[in-house]
């Protein structure tokens, strides 16, 4: 039998006294003694480092993950913050720091809190992008260089295969009707994720615009489709939790190629736990290296992550782009004609394109390539898809892997008809698939004599070499084995045999 407490006198009294027992444990809960509670990743017992900002990376928030039973709102009150909202997908919560505290004394009071599991800064990131032209230009000369009408002759892509575009949203275009699945906007919290920066749109543009409507561009990958996940806000910036968050969200949505042109020089602990769920779960996250022309930012320096470095129209490296040694592959990032929204936007244009320069543009050349890959061939990991990436490329810079260019330009053509089965790539723009649309039949070149023997990469390269011992295998951004060590044979272009099927890959990193 179920009993109703009567809200008599005495019951009023006895649930004040409740009260202000609860009160009291409260308070003495957070007086106890603190004992220092190590960061994710640090040894244990080990005093957790100050943080280290770069100049104009600073923030005001941190992601603190409480123990069970912890009062969020009176544990961030205790060390100076305030408890912002709850993000369910990484199981954190987010703090910012109240006026007149400071980032690191909050840091370091949540630390030692017995309440708290772990607490890191709240990096912001953003895009990587550098402007190039306010008007749209009149070509557009990715997808050849890449060799993507070689592969579109086996497929434009398939509507089942979803790319993450983690950025500042897209907005509704002509380019991209049908091909926008659902997203979220963590930003505002809703589920229209819409593009009020032009960021987004552009990136989305270059991996699945549509092809062969006889207008605008063509994307990489026209059959597939892109769901904008909005971590951006209008000026280009966020935060790692919103970047942690869409990815898990993602990849739970069913997206198996995450596209991160954004990124910053910090290093995050939350956004490698979110990266490594994704590898786990199957997917492949691809992140541009960076514009500062220095040391390759985070995300795309998380092992395993596919980072980007850009390439001009000349196959030279772009000197706005960062290297070393965690770039994995090279991609088309100077001058890139793609789609932008119409309105007013930092980045809008009423014609409805721009040409924009970065490795922001550079990394949905390789995230159209993925979709492509796994559009041909369902049955691949995503080890094996990241291995046909690195594995067919035109090798430049210096012979083999280098800083810069990675193990290479990519080259769509010869990894799609490899994961295909099989077919010798050509470099010529002959393919059916060719769309023809009017500012891209322009400059494509299909009557073009090709060279009696092949450029140095552009033939199928050798066999990789056997995958190493699974007790130690790994397959992290930092690889330094090199399939094109080897010089592929001279022959002429389309007689060289197709190379065998990759050997069973390593099981991604854990």
């Amino acid at each position: 039998m179920t009993r109703h407490f009567r809200r008599s006198g005495l019951a009023r009294g006895w649930l004040w006294r409740i009260g202000a027992l609860t009160a009291v444990i409260a308070v003495a809960l957070l007086a106890l003694p603190r004992q220092a509670t190590p960061a994710l990743g640090s040894a244990q017992g080990a005093t957790p480092p100050a943080p280290v900002f770069t100049q104009g990376w600073e923030t005001d928030r941190l992601i603190v993950q409480y123990r069970p039973g912890a009062a969020r709102a009176l544990v961030a009150a205790a060390a100076g913050g305030e408890d912002l909202r709850y993000v369910p997908e990484i199981d954190a919560s987010i703090v910012r720091v109240r006026p007149g505290e400071t980032l690191a004394g909050v840091l370091s009071a949540l630390r030692a809190s017995p309440h708290v599991a772990f607490v890191q800064p709240d990096f912001r990131r953003r895009i990587s992008i550098t402007p190039n032209d306010p008007g749209y230009g009149a070509q557009q000369w990715g997808p050849q260089k890449i060799n993507a009408p070689a592969a579109w002759d086996v497929t434009t892509g398939s509507s089942s295969v979803i790319i993450a575009v983690i950025d500042t949203g897209v907005a509704a275009h002509g380019e991209l009707n049908g091909r926008i699945a659902p997203g979220w906007d963590f930003v505002n919290s809703d589920d229209n994720p819409t593009d009020d920066q032009g960021h987004g749109t552009h990136v989305a543009g270059i991996a699945a615009a549509r092809g062969n409507n006889n207008e605008g561009m063509a994307g990489l990958a026209w059959g597939s489709r892109v769901a904008p996940y909005k971590v951006l806000d209008s000026n280009g910036s966020g935060y790692d939790s919103d970047v942690a968050a869409a990815l898990v969200r993602a990849l739970q949505d069913g997206a198996k190629i995450m596209n991160l042109s954004l990124g910053g020089p910090d290093a995050s602990p939350m956004l490698t736990s979110a990266v490594n769920q994704v590898l786990q779960g199957g997917g492949v996250v691809i992140a541009a290296a960076g514009n500062e022309s220095g040391p390759v930012g985070y995300p795309a320096a998380i092992p395993g992550v596919i980072a980007v470095s850009a390439t001009t129209s000349s196959d030279g490296f772009a000197s706005y782009s960062n290297f070393g040694p965690e770039v994995i592959v090279a991609a088309p990032g100077s001058s890139i004609y793609s789609t932008v929204p119409f309105g007013t936007c930092e980045l809008c244009d009423p014609s409805g394109y721009l040409r924009l320069s970065g490795t922001s543009m550079a990394t949905p050349h390789v995230a159209g390539l993925a979709a492509l890959i796994w559009s041909a061939n369902g049955g691949l990991s995503n080890t094996q898809v990241r291995q046909l990436i690195q594995t067919h490329v035109v090798d430049l810079g210096a012979n083999g892997r280098d800083n810069q260019f990675g193990y290479g330009r990519i080259n769509a053509g010869a990894a799609v008809q490899a994961a295909a089965g099989g077919g010798s790539p050509t470099a010529t723009a002959t393919a059916t698939g060719t769309p023809c649309n009017s500012r891209y039949c322009a400059t494509a070149s299909p009557t073009a004599t090709p060279p009696p023997t092949c450029p140095r990469g552009s033939c199928p390269p050798p066999p990789p070499p056997p995958p190493p011992p699974t007790s130690t295998a790994t397959a992290t951004a930092t690889a330094t084995a090199s399939p094109t060590t080897t010089p592929p044979p001279t022959c002429p272009r389309g007689s060289c045999p197709p190379p065998p099927p990759p050997p069973p890959p390593p099981p991604p990193p854990r």
